[in-house]
């Protein structure tokens, strides 16, 4: 950032992870460099005093929580009991916490959290967490885990925490990178997702190219088969950039004159167009709005998660299919 400062530079474009975020969102305040970022979903950057010039492509990590507490909400007045009893276990990383920490912080006081628990990254001992969640007496564990799920779910299963009788849910990185081979035991697991919408301007031909893409020099692209919201949130974010290069073309200011990271901000906030991932559009504080979630469930014969609720904040909960669950039935 300081390189960029010296070079006249007053727009940086990338900072998907909070560990580099962060420091880059705290430092272009100080030197007047807006940011824009693919990812960095974390609550913490919606705070303008703290990170005014930050805008990013992602929906914040409390859209994503309101949707799985109102499917909790849902849930309970259409199928039982048990769905507001929630157990929450958490990597300690930034991400994972704060959607942890949202997550018991705006829940409503109908759902309870009868268990909190978090482990370093890398952990391979969860007796005690186990131990911990199944004395609460929880049916509903939220798994805020990544990389380490398929040993935390293993060790979950040993507890007997995996059946017909639980629900889990997992996070949308979980969801991407934890399933490289299918897991029958996880059959039925939820996610609460960036909803990609059934066709897009752009779609088409992104998923064409991702298709046929030389899996020797793209790897990920025979891991997944069709594109995955780790591709799709970065073409948004190259798009906006360019949309708001172009802006500033025409109104004659790429001259090298100094543009402000006021100015680079205002220009993003202010563009509103179909991106390849839904309508983008932001608020004042850079936050992506009306942004539509989903809730998919883990089917293990295809090895992906499959769209059984659609989410936003205006139209609610809106079953489209049913949820095959862990006893293989709906």
């Amino acid at each position: 950032m300081i390189d960029f400062h010296e070079s006249n530079v007053t727009l940086a474009v990338g900072f998907s992870a909070a560990n580099a975020a962060t420091p880059g969102g705290t430092v272009g305040k100080v030197y007047d460099i807006a940011q824009l970022s693919a990812f960095a979903p974390s609550s913490l950057f919606s705070n303008k005093r703290v990170f005014p010039y930050f805008s990013r492509l992602a929906a914040t990590t409390v859209s994503q929580i309101r949707t799985i507490h109102d499917y909790l909400l849902f849930a309970s007045e259409n199928y039982g009991i048990g769905w507001t009893d929630v157990a929450v276990a958490a990597e300690v990383e930034d991400l994972n916490l704060d959607l942890a920490t949202t997550f018991i912080d705006i829940a409503p006081s109908s759902i309870r959290t009868l268990a909190y628990r978090t482990f370093l990254l890398g952990e391979t001992n969860y007796e005690t967490d186990l131990q911990e969640i199944k004395n609460s007496g929880a049916r509903v564990i939220i798994a805020f885990v990544n990389n380490n799920f398929p040993t935390f779910h293993a060790s979950a299963n040993e507890f007997g925490l995996v059946g017909e009788n639980y629900v889990w849910f997992v996070p949308p990185a979980a969801s991407s990178f934890s399933f490289y081979e299918p897991r029958p035991d996880a059959r039925g697991t939820l996610v609460a997702i960036f909803d990609l919408p059934p066709t897009s301007p752009y779609q088409e031909c992104f998923t064409k190219a991702w298709q046929n893409a030389d899996p020797a020099e793209f790897p990920f692209t025979a891991v997944t088969g069709v594109p995955t919201i780790t591709t799709y949130l970065p073409f948004d974010c190259l798009l906006v950039t360019a949309t708001a290069i172009d802006k500033l073309d025409k109104q004659e200011l790429l001259d090298g004159r100094y543009i402000s990271a006021q100015h680079w901000s205002d220009t993003i906030r202010d563009i509103q167009a179909d991106g390849f991932s839904q309508k983008i559009q932001f608020d004042e504080k850079g936050d992506r709005v009306n942004v539509q979630t989903s809730i998919n469930y883990y089917d293990p014969e295809t090895n992906q998660f499959i769209k059984a609720i659609e989410y936003s904040a205006e139209g609610g909960i809106v079953p489209i299919r049913d949820i095959v669950w862990f006893s293989n039935t709906t």
